[in-house]
């Protein structure tokens, strides 16, 4: 980025539109749940989502790029093939 400025603007932006996609989510747990477990689902829902998301994530895109490359490469050739042998998988 050009400016110190400018990066923190778009962190910024980017950080405020990652939490939009918790909203829908919650939304229909929220319909399809009993109302004494609502609090609790939600809670489970959050929690499971949040170690996916930051535990497992990034665990798993170093152990493909660690592993799943047989040839050394530079790092940043491997990060290009890495994303789409993860969207492939599909577990």
């Amino acid at each position: 980025m050009p400016t110190l400025t400018l990066t923190l603007i778009l962190i910024g932006c980017m950080n405020f539109f990652a939490g939009f996609n918790f909203g829908g989510g919650l939304a229909a747990l929220r319909e399809l749940t009993p109302k004494r477990m609502r609090a609790l689902m939600s809670a489970a829902y959050m929690l499971t989502i949040n170690l996916i998301g930051a535990a497992l994530g990034p665990t798993v895109m170093a152990l493909v790029t660690d592993y799943g490359s047989a040839i050394p490469t530079p790092c940043r050739w491997r990060f290009r093939w890495s994303a789409p042998w993860l969207c492939r998988c599909r577990w």
